[in-house]
């Protein structure tokens, strides 16, 4: 018996089977399954570049 079978969610291993867990808690290969991931990765690419400058700003003294 493995974990998963208590806790009822699949694990995150791909080598354990998932027989006896709940098909809809089964996992799809390849979907995003982080509520914000696209928010995330858009706040990347659109911000991060901004934040980077900011705390260079702030900390490049301490840094000399």
């Amino acid at each position: 018996m493995y974990m998963q079978n208590a806790q009822q969610l699949q694990s995150a291993r791909v080598d354990v089977p998932s027989e006896g867990i709940d098909p809809l808690r089964i996992r799809t290969p390849g979907a995003k399954y982080f509520m914000a991931a696209n928010t995330v990765e858009e706040w990347i690419n659109n911000e991060q570049n901004n934040y980077v400058e900011m705390s260079k700003q702030v900390f490049d003294a301490l840094l000399k």
